[in-house]
């Protein structure tokens, strides 16, 4: 019988310690929401081991980060207490987050397509929290800075207690998407524009 072969990612520095915070988030928000379900995950390998480049080599160190690490980004999609999350970093840490919040019904059912911000959006007026929320400095964190496990798991519990709890799951929720459309006046015949909204109804579960 074959075995299953062992799949791993290779990182820099900066995209390993920000997987690293990121899977702590994950796993201590399951750990204190029993909730909590993840449905955002690589489908055909659902665990990958993390390695970073040091020094010119890969360092033997390694974590497992399951179901929010690709080669190009960090990602999850979650539920909890009937919202809808998702969070998302480009590997280029100067490019934007993306970030959405959607309320679900009991079936989990929402109305609408629905807009992603970006932490410019949320946070316009705090540039310190626009930074961290996508995890590229807080508390004298450098994303671009080589640490030992011991150090990232201090800075991963800082970011889950001061940002991820307070900030991120408290983003303002997202907008159900319109369309302007030419519409007909029923009065002459000429036309006006009007902001059509999406109102139907989609599945958090099927979307993914």
């Amino acid at each position: 019988m074959l075995q299953k072969t062992e799949k791993k990612l290779y990182f820099t520095s900066s995209m390993y310690n920000r997987a690293f915070i990121l899977n702590y988030c994950l796993k201590q928000l399951k750990k204190d929401n029993k909730s909590m379900q993840v449905i955002t995950c690589n489908k055909d390998d659902k665990t990958k081991i993390i390695f970073r480049f040091k020094d010119g080599f890969n360092e033997k160190k390694s974590f497992i980060a399951q179901g929010c690490c690709s080669w190009s980004a960090l990602y999850s999609g979650f539920i909890v207490d009937q919202n809808y999350y998702y969070f998302q970093l480009d590997d280029n840490c100067f490019f934007e987050g993306l970030f959405q919040r959607i309320i679900l019904d009991n079936e989990y059912n929402y109305t609408g397509a629905r807009y992603c911000y970006t932490e410019i959006d949320l946070f316009k007026n705090n540039e310190s929290l626009q930074q961290a929320i996508k995890i590229n400095y807080f508390n004298n964190f450098d994303v671009w800075r080589t640490y030992s496990n011991k150090t990232l798991l201090k800075y991963a519990r800082i970011y889950y207690k001061e940002y991820f709890l307070k900030y991120f799951l408290n983003i303002r929720n997202s907008e159900i998407v319109y369309e302007k459309k030419r519409i007909c006046n029923y009065y002459s015949t000429g036309y006006h524009y009007e902001n059509i909204y999406d109102k139907r109804k989609y599945n958090i579960f099927k979307k993914h």
